[in-house]
This record gives C-alpha cells, structure tokens and sequence, in this order.
C-alpha cells in the first residue's frame, strides 16, 4: 500500500462574509498513483478543498498534513506543500505569471532556485513530454482554451510534484483537446503522480477514475472504489448526481443476468455485447 502524501484532518472554512460554510469537518487521505474523482453539485466545497490542500488558503480548523507533518504557516512549509501539491485552475490565465510559454514554465524552477541551465533542462523535458515544443515562445494570450490547458500543466509541472489537482479541467475544451487531456494525465499517472480531478462529467469519472470522493454540504459524503460508488443509485440520487450512461446501460441490457458487468469504456462494452 502506498503511503499517504497528503492528509486534510477535520477541516473547516468559511469564506469571509459568507452565510454558509464552505468546508465542516472534512477528512481526506491522498496518496501517490491514485486516479480520484470528486464528485458534487456547485457550491459544496470542492474548490475551497482544492485551494487548502495546495496551501493558497489556510482552513479555520483543522490541519493539513504533509508526508505525515503538519504544514504549519511558516513560508518554508508552504512553500513545500505548493511544490509538492500542484493545483491547476479551471481558468488558466488565472495562474499566468509570464507572458510567453516558455518564461511561464521556467518561473517555478528558477523561483525554487533552480539555475538557468537546470530550469531549461526541467522546461525542455516537459514541452517534449507534452508535445507543446510549437507553443514554446508565443505568448500565453495567443493560445487556444485548450493550449492554455497544456502550458497550465507544463508550469505545475516543473515544480515536480507529487499529486496534481484538477478543477474542472475538461470544462470549455471540444473532443479534441478533451482527448489530448487525457493523453497528458494518461503519461502523468505512469509517472507515479497522484491525480484529483474535480468534474461534473461523470461519463469521464467513470472511464477514468479509480477511486471517488462526492462532497456535499463541505463534508465528505462518500469516498471509496469508483465501480462501487457511482453504480450505486440510492447513493448518487441522495447526492443530487446522475448515474453515467454506461452504468444505466449495463443494467438495462443486463437485466436478466445474475450478475451484471459495469464496462468503464466503449471497448468495454462492446466486449460485453
């Protein structure tokens, strides 16, 4: 069993001015070489999650954990939890710094203090991981939604981390750059990176993730196998979430069988049929 990376322990925020509470007493353990999908409706908390968990804010109450010691407030430990812990947002021009790709990318490893040379080292390796090397001196504003996407992964990525959270990532993106997405996370998991990717497309949650979390009023609603949570229909309903497509159609055409087998893909699906 991997070790735990990353733990939130009992906590809670709210948002300044806020009538509701954002996060009320929630706990997640998060290890490396984990696909985990967060599930829940609009406002439940899992932003304010993601925010936490990479140290942008700091909870009300409760402790954040890292590597088994608590991060305290001190820059050092923030310091380690936001290299340790990437966070792409949904919107990628609110993480730019830079105003060309390739200055974006470098900003990490030269502000961890990595030399010229070694943060060019770092860059080229990741724009050829990526297959971005055609966007590498244009200007982040002259990118498409979905090469904004990319370079937003490219520069978490030159910090080196050892899980990655998503929020909303495939939102806004056409089949194509949907598709290239998912080749980027497919080479990130082989890499032994942990992955978080909050999402409203369930669809993609069941063909992708391992394990899934649902939260719902700030709390941890249900976290466990993704085959287990999103087949469970009393589950999914309490939590104001549909079913995916190949769930609800397994059952229909298997309705008769003993046991029914849930496919994860197309391909599965047609071996079943």
């Amino acid at each position: 069993m991997t070790e735990t990376i990353l733990e939130l322990k009992n906590i809670s925020y709210k948002y300044p001015g806020a009538s509701d509470i954002a996060l009320d007493d929630l706990s997640i353990k998060i290890s490396s070489k984990e696909k985990i999908s967060i599930l829940g409706k609009n406002g439940m908390g899992k932003s304010t999650m993601f925010l936490i968990s990479n140290g942008v804010i700091r909870p009300a109450k409760g402790k954040v954990y890292l590597n088994g010691d608590e991060v305290s407030d001190k820059k050092a430990d923030l310091f380690n939890l936001r290299k340790t812990i990437g966070l792409v947002f949904q919107d990628p021009d609110s993480q730019f710094i830079a105003p060309r790709v390739f200055e974006e990318i470098s900003f990490g490893p030269l502000n961890a203090g990595k030399s010229q040379a070694e943060a060019k080292t770092i860059v080229e390796k990741i724009i050829s991981d990526l297959e971005i090397s055609d966007l590498e001196e244009k200007s982040l504003y002259s990118l498409s939604g979905g090469e904004k996407k990319i370079v937003s992964i490219a520069s978490v990525l030159a910090l080196e981390p050892k899980i990655i959270f998503f929020d909303e990532p495939t939102a806004g993106l056409d089949n194509i750059n949907t598709a290239r997405f998912k080749r980027v996370i497919d080479g990130l998991y082989k890499r032994d990176i942990g992955l978080v990717i909050s999402t409203h497309e369930v669809d993609f949650a069941w063909e992708w993730s391992d394990r899934t979390i649902i939260i719902k009023d700030g709390r941890v609603f249900a976290d466990g196998p993704s085959d287990m949570i999103m087949t469970d229909k009393d589950l999914m309903a309490e939590a104001e979430l549909r079913r995916p497509y190949l769930v609800e159609f397994a059952e229909r055409v298997q309705k008769n069988s003993d046991e029914i087998i849930y496919p994860r893909s197309l391909e599965d699906l047609e071996k079943i049929l």
